[in-house]
């Protein structure tokens, strides 16, 4: 008797050890911490996504006439400053359609609520859309690079933009968002070679008449 109580405590030892403890988990259950949802707002900064949404290349006049509706109502936000009200407008208008100027005043949208990484996705997305105003896209890329403290960027968004055509250089002294690249060191002479570079671009339209 003695024996066989003996082996029924070694068998419930020996289940006990193998079986799974509170941080121990099973070999066919999936993980579920730190899993994140996918951002729905990054299908809207994806060029190949807003490449479809074109309504320039849509053949329906209902859709696009839907989305600059949309459009429109986001643009009067914009201006009067109802950032966060404007980008969820410009958002549901992108289900449907938009277009580059979408893109490039959502981007201005998304800088002024301090999104500023996803501004300048939104800027490229202009670009690569066809935005006429190119230097103006270009120019507030730099704006956000300077907000991000990345002034390799901002300068040499900045400069591009001003080669592209880009001509309010001296608003540049007093713009809020260059602020921080105003602050080093280097921004005398990189505003010498800002001026220089707008000096040499004006003469080549001069020259073209």
């Amino acid at each position: 008797m003695k024996f066989i109580y003996l082996i029924m405590i070694s068998l419930l030892f020996s289940y006990c050890s193998s079986s799974p403890t509170k941080d121990e988990k099973p070999n066919n259950v999936e993980p579920t911490a730190n899993v994140q949802k996918d951002d729905p707002k990054q299908k809207f900064l994806d060029l190949a996504y807003a490449t479809s949404k074109n309504i320039k290349d849509l053949s329906d006049k209902s859709i696009a006439s839907k989305t600059k509706a949309l459009l429109n109502e986001a643009y009067v936000l914009l201006k009067l400053k109802k950032n966060e009200e404007s980008i969820a407008k410009f958002e549901e208008a992108f289900e449907i359609g938009t277009d580059a100027e979408a893109y490039y005043k959502y981007g201005n949208a998304l800088s002024n609520t301090m999104k500023l990484e996803e501004s300048i996705k939104a800027y490229d997305i202009a670009l690569e859309l066809g935005y006429e105003k190119e230097y103006n896209a270009i120019y507030n890329k730099g704006c956000s690079y300077s907000l991000l403290k990345n002034e390799e960027e901002a300068f040499k968004n900045i400069l591009l933009a001003v080669d592209r055509g880009y001509t309010a250089i001296p608003y540049m002294e007093k713009d809020p968002d260059l602020s921080y690249i105003r602050s080093l060191p280097e921004w005398k002479s990189k505003y010498k070679e800002i001026k220089k570079h707008a000096k040499e671009r004006e003469e080549v339209v001069k020259s073209k008449g």
